[in-house]
């Protein structure tokens, strides 16, 4: 039977039935199928939480260099799959071009994976649906070099010398420490981070990390 609105005296609207409901005896029912995933993005969600309230505390205590290594194809796989629900359900397409045979790098597995996680983040934010991202790694010399580019709205040209500033932010609801993180990370292994945007033609992140000495790798693992 359709109900009557009261307020506006016409018929009101027929609840939407989602996808992952089914019919059961008791109207509709959660399938575990579908609450075992959404369980799944509530716990890396809360993963997500923890490093980035972690990396503040590092940026803030502006905390000592520490020694490590990391895979970079590992750190990027962890990150795009914590973002991977939020972008399909957005339409965005993820490419990802990186081999799994890079060397490893001097940088501590933690610190790479906050690193991706910042950068995809912001690429993800940015793009429309529809829109895609591209992942790209290849070894340069003694570095390792990966390029993060998006189809987004790019950054203005005002705007673009200012990103990588402590608490320096366009977003609503931003606190502006994402890319003031991963510039400190990067800093304290020797690494550089290089941006380049221009308004409605979307943006590229170039980070290069220097390879990891095989001293230090036995030392420190």
């Amino acid at each position: 039977m359709t109900s009557i609105s009261p307020a506006l005296g016409r018929p009101a609207a027929e609840p939407e039935q989602r996808p992952q409901w089914r019919p059961g005896h008791n109207g509709y029912a959660l399938t575990l199928a579908v609450l075992a995933e959404d369980l799944e993005h509530v716990h890396k969600a809360l993963l997500v939480c923890r490093r980035i309230f972690g990396g503040m505390l590092t940026y803030s205590r502006n905390a000592a260099w520490r020694s490590g290594y990391g895979h970079v194809r590992r750190a990027i796989d962890t990150a795009s799959a914590i973002l991977k629900y939020g972008m399909s359900r957005s339409a965005i397409e993820l490419h990802v071009h990186v081999p799994d045979d890079l060397p490893e790098v001097a940088c501590s597995q933690s610190d790479l994976e906050q690193v991706f996680l910042n950068l995809l983040t912001n690429a993800r934010e940015a793009t429309p649906a529809g829109g895609r991202i591209t992942v790209a790694a290849v070894q340069a010399g003694d570095r390792v070099r990966i390029s993060i580019a998006d189809t987004g709205a790019g950054i203005a040209a005002d705007n673009l010398p200012r990103v990588m500033e402590p608490f320096f932010t366009t977003k609503a609801e931003g606190h502006g420490l994402g890319l003031s993180i991963c510039r400190s990370v990067l800093w304290e292994i020797d690494g550089k981070l290089t941006i380049e945007s221009k308004a409605g033609a979307g943006t590229s992140v170039r980070v290069d990390v220097p390879q990891a000495v095989p001293q230090a790798h036995a030392q420190w693992s």
